[in-house]
């Protein structure tokens, strides 16, 4: 998604979300989500943005924002298979077995010749 006027580049972008991932790589939870409640502001509809506040949720054990955060991801990132298996392991692990199964056969449709997927 294009980012919005007044908001930063891609450059930019990754440069402020730099702290709350590597706050999230080292288990800092609460340091991650300050860095993203820093950064979302700015870029309210950005798929990487979405997709860290959906990281931070599921590892919070709040599956119902870590969906949420996933979806916003999609609509700003429909064709990413990355953000379809991250959503269905997910779910699959979280007793939503159907959905988790259909957002890895999307991921497997997109990116048939991805060894991930």
């Amino acid at each position: 998604m294009a980012p919005h006027s007044g908001s930063p580049d891609g450059a930019a972008l990754s440069q402020l979300l730099h702290p709350a991932r590597r706050a999230r790589g080292i288990g800092q939870l609460s340091a991650a989500r300050q860095a993203l409640a820093q950064v979302h502001p700015l870029v309210p509809g950005d798929a990487e943005c979405h997709r860290l506040l959906g990281i931070a949720s599921l590892m919070d054990r709040d599956g119902q924002r870590f969906v949420v955060h996933l979806r916003d991801a999609l609509a700003a990132l429909p064709q990413d298979f990355t953000i379809y298996m991250t959503l269905g392991k997910a779910l699959f692990e979280t007793d939503a077995a159907q959905a988790g199964l259909d957002s890895l056969q999307r991921a497997c449709e997109l990116a048939p010749d991805d060894a991930a997927a």
